[in-house]
């Protein structure tokens, strides 16, 4: 199962708005919830998603959040540093893979 802290890193290939987050695992019955960060480095890391809804799966196999109302930001730039992080709640996920969905800004 995921765990935990357990990461995927990637960089925004140019400036952008993320216009959708899709969380998607190969198990039918998969849970999990992820955190989206993103800062310059890697030491300057934050979370993206604020008070607002995280991309999360509950006993299912994809979900997406088109809604980012309460996000401290949606607005990437080239370069930057962007990361998903397994939240706290227990994952019951072998794998899940987040998706980001960009319009270049």
């Amino acid at each position: 199962d995921l765990l935990e802290n357990d990461y995927g890193i990637a960089k925004a290939p140019y400036a952008c708005n993320i216009k959708k987050a899709t969380l998607i695992s190969r198990e039918t019955g998969a849970t999990a919830t992820v955190d989206i960060l993103a800062g310059s480095d890697m030491a300057h890391l934050a979370s993206i998603t604020g008070t607002g809804t995280k991309p999360a799966l509950s006993n299912a196999q994809e979900a997406s959040v088109t809604s980012f109302t309460n996000y401290g930001t949606v607005a990437l730039t080239a370069g930057q540093i962007v990361q998903a992080k397994v939240g706290a709640s227990p994952a019951v996920a072998n794998k899940a893979w987040l998706l980001l969905e960009v319009e270049r800004s």
